[in-house]
């Protein structure tokens, strides 16, 4: 009887032990997120961004309920002469606190074989920000109803398969796309985004943190694997800022957007 009663006691303080263990690993983490925003928050605030930068940092404290104020550059309000990029920030910047639509947490999002291919390099870099603009100011401005594949293109790769998904996303918020549309053909897109993300994981670009933040603004940061955050958190500078190929604060805000998520979860998870 006695061994029993060891052996029971055993398990219990084993199992104790892990669920204590688990809680601070638990709050490690949410305290490393916490400080990763806040570091990003300092190095953000009160600056003049694109209007796609403030668009994505305001979508990223959707999931936190913080604050992060930045200013649209001025020169962008004489509204004398934009070029079609300028109009589509100009437009992001007005939509910054538009609510995207978000996929269910039980749909399985399939692997894209396609995204194992070699990338794509005979289209050139002017054709590929040709793409992305014109198909992000006709979901900018697009009137229902309008088939996904007419708007954005049948799935591409890169930048441009990012920029479909944030498309369909921004044209499906405002009714341009049909629920029955949306529900059937969005899903090839993010699975040629998640696809890519998961075969390119060890990179360190900002189009790697694109297809990071896109999970999230579809509400499946679940999607992003947990080595794969704490490679982004651990990539921060001391200034707040991450350092990768592009404009760094398209990159922090980015950033951003994916830490916000993984702490809103963490912190709905363990109260």
């Amino acid at each position: 009887m006695m061994p029993f009663l060891i052996r029971k006691l055993l398990v219990l303080l084993f199992a104790g032990g892990l669920t204590l263990s688990s809680q601070v690993s638990a709050e490690t983490d949410r305290a490393r997120m916490r400080e990763a925003l806040g570091y990003a928050e300092r190095a953000l605030a009160g600056t003049s961004a694109r209007g796609d930068v403030i668009f994505l940092a305001h979508q990223g404290t959707r999931f936190t309920g913080r604050n992060l104020e930045m200013f649209l550059s001025d020169d962008i309000f004489t509204f004398r002469d934009l070029s079609p990029i300028e109009a589509a920030e100009f437009e992001l910047w007005r939509m910054k606190e538009m609510p995207l639509p978000t996929l269910p947490r039980t749909m399985s999002i399939p692997m894209d074989p396609a995204a194992r291919r070699p990338a794509i390099t005979f289209i050139s870099k002017d054709w590929e920000v040709s793409w992305v603009v014109s198909m992000m100011s006709r979901a900018l401005s697009c009137k229902p109803p309008v088939p996904i594949n007419e708007l954005v293109g049948e799935p591409f790769r890169g930048y441009v398969a990012a920029h479909q998904v944030l498309a369909s996303l921004i044209a499906r918020s405002r009714s341009c796309i049909s629920d029955a549309e949306f529900n059937t053909e969005f899903l090839k897109y993010v699975s040629r985004v998640y696809s890519e993300m998961l075969v390119e994981e060890n990179e360190r670009t900002d189009l790697h943190v694109e297809r990071m933040a896109l999970m999230a603004l579809i509400g499946r940061i679940d999607l992003v694997p947990e080595p794969m955050l704490n490679r982004l958190i651990e990539a921060q500078w001391a200034d707040g800022l991450w350092h990768y190929d592009s404009v760094q604060n398209h990159t922090t805000a980015l950033a951003y957007v994916v830490i916000s998520a993984a702490y809103g979860r963490d912190r709905a998870n363990n109260p």
